[in-house]
């Protein structure tokens, strides 16, 4: 599992796009079509993903991207994301702190946080239960 969370961050390296499709990817092969995570198969979904073999296979290992990993799992780890899935939204413009939420699954409670139509709401209390069409999101400000 490390490895493939290192090997994912590799094919960040090389963009958003590529990463994400790394990953899509890399899903459909090992959990879809029940292929064991191997060298050998990393390689082809990095192939498959446009990825930059030379480069990626030496971002896989490198100590760089070990680094950034580490930091990345710090930030979770000061944000409190302790399970998935987790967002977590910004909005520098209008306030210096973030919104956490978890287990949301209402898309009009998302369009609510980005649209500012929960602002008074969130400057009221430190951390407040939203019922969004009978969904429960626990969303604290961080």
């Amino acid at each position: 599992m490390y490895q493939s969370a290192l090997d994912y961050k590799a094919a960040l390296f090389q963009g958003s796009r590529r990463g994400r499709n790394y990953l899509l990817n890399l899903q459909q092969s090992v959990i879809v079509c029940g292929e064991e995570y191997c060298d050998q198969v990393v390689a082809e979904v990095a192939k498959k993903s446009g990825l930059d073999l030379e480069m990626f296979n030496h971002d896989r290992t490198s100590k760089f991207t070990v680094e950034s990993f580490k930091r990345d799992q710090q930030m979770a780890a000061e944000m409190k994301v302790e399970t998935h899935p987790t967002a977590v939204l910004y909005d520098w413009d209008q306030f210096d702190f973030g919104i956490s939420f978890t287990d949301c699954q209402s898309f009009e409670l998302l369009k609510d946080l980005c649209t500012g139509k929960l602002n008074a709401e969130l400057l009221s209390t430190k951390s407040a239960k939203l019922d969004a069409k009978g969904h429960h999101s626990s969303i604290h400000i961080l």
